[in-house]
């Protein structure tokens, strides 16, 4: 049995982006973005999102026209979904203000909840970081998000601020029931529902960072060229009357030993 296990840390240096020109509604829930695919347990998955320039509008009455767009964490079975959502809607019985930006932390889906008491507020040229890591210790997963305000964040009140928490997710019933599967899907997504459109310009995410422990080299230096021939969807309509497109810049792969210890299983 070997002492060590190597890890494969994909660095996605500058950015992954995606933008769509969207005509026409959506189906009732639909998803832009992409999958990070190790075949291997996730131990760590950082990005840096920059909130789109444009804002929403608001849909005070009703989830019909959510938009949100999130990095998340994926078992396998898929049984749960671990999120840090910015979406167009606050959390009632809150107000919703006219064309804002809201982040959470959430999990779902049984039950789908947040994860903190109240939504934070943000502005267009806002970054908002966060970080997922795998503790093998106690088997949570530490999450930990920064927030840096950008010049309407400023003007908007948005101070300089960060948060975390931890969670192992045995609240999810259907997660416990497949024994807490480790994390094995990174996903960057863009999320709309009901009447919900991708009419708030592109969507940035920066300094995306996925370790996993693996060997295996190849869902870093190979998937992209996958991913890409995703994007647009023959069966997406949103796509066949506007664009959806794909662009990842400076990658970097690189293979580290890491103690046996901390192995996730």
């Amino acid at each position: 049995m070997p002492r060590d296990i190597m890890h494969i840390i994909c660095f996605l240096a500058v950015a992954s982006l995606l933008t769509c020109v969207c005509a026409g509604g959506p189906p009732r829930l639909t998803f832009y973005g992409l999958e990070i695919l190790p075949g291997a347990p996730i131990t760590k998955f950082e990005s840096t999102l920059l909130v789109p320039s444009v804002t929403p509008d608001q849909d005070p009455k009703s989830v019909q026209g959510l938009r949100s767009m999130w990095p998340g964490l994926e078992p396998q079975p898929v049984s749960a979904l671990f999120q840090n959502v910015l979406s167009n809607l606050n959390q009632a019985p809150h107000v919703t203000e006219n064309n804002a930006w809201y982040f959470f932390p959430y999990w779902c889906c049984a039950p789908a909840m947040d994860l903190v008491g109240n939504r934070v507020r943000l502005f267009p040229g806002d970054l908002l970081q966060n970080t997922y890591q795998w503790n093998s210790e106690t088997k949570d997963w530490y999450q930990n998000w920064v927030v840096q305000p950008g010049k309407q964040g400023h003007r908007g009140g948005v101070e300089p601020l960060g948060g975390g928490l931890i969670t192992d997710g045995h609240f999810d019933t259907k997660y416990t029931e497949e024994k807490w599967p480790p994390m094995v899907k990174a996903l960057l997504d863009i999320e709309v529902q009901g009447e919900g459109k991708w009419d708030f310009g592109p969507v940035e995410w920066r300094n995306v960072l996925v370790e996993a422990q693996t060997k295996e080299t190849s869902w870093c230096t190979e998937m992209w060229p996958e991913q890409e021939e995703q994007l647009p969807n023959d069966e997406n309509p949103a796509d066949r009357d506007g664009q959806s497109q794909h662009k990842l810049n400076d990658m970097l792969c690189s293979i580290h030993n890491f103690p046996r210890d901390e192995l996730v299983l």
